[in-house]
């Protein structure tokens, strides 16, 4: 009995959707523009634009979560990675931060938590990410 047959079958799920859609090497910190696939909107997809403040990476449940203010109002979305409705994940700018969850983020002022919805895409850094450094 080698295998679980659990694990076979999430890492089978798991590598049919990676042939469908590209899952960039991201994490806390970067600024991401997702789109996915919405039936109630009027071009049948929405896009969002914002910092990772978390990832969870536990196989076939893993998740990120982008903050973002839009309109004044901070809003944050949770996104399953291998979710099927993920048409494109787009990392316009890859940054680490020391802790690897922004919580703290919620309690900042809006401004540090802002990202521009028209963020041209920068040239990624090859080799290891440097943590950010912090104004003190």
């Amino acid at each position: 009995m080698g295998t679980n047959l659990v694990d076979f079958l999430d890492r089978t799920d798991m590598h049919r959707r990676r042939t469908r859609i590209a899952i960039p090497d991201f994490c806390a910190g970067s600024y991401v523009a997702v789109t996915c696939s919405d039936p109630f909107a009027p071009k049948g997809e929405t896009r969002f634009v914002g910092i990772c403040i978390a990832r969870r990476n536990s196989r076939l449940a893993s998740n990120f979560t982008l903050r973002n203010v839009v309109g004044g109002e901070p809003v944050e979305m949770t996104y399953d990675l291998y979710s099927p409705r993920l048409q494109n994940i787009e990392v316009l700018k890859l940054e680490r931060r020391r802790r690897a969850k922004l919580y703290y983020l919620r309690n900042r002022p809006a401004k540090q938590s802002t990202v521009s919805e028209h963020m041209p895409k920068t040239e990624p850094v090859q080799g290891r990410l440097p943590p950010r450094k912090t104004k003190r």
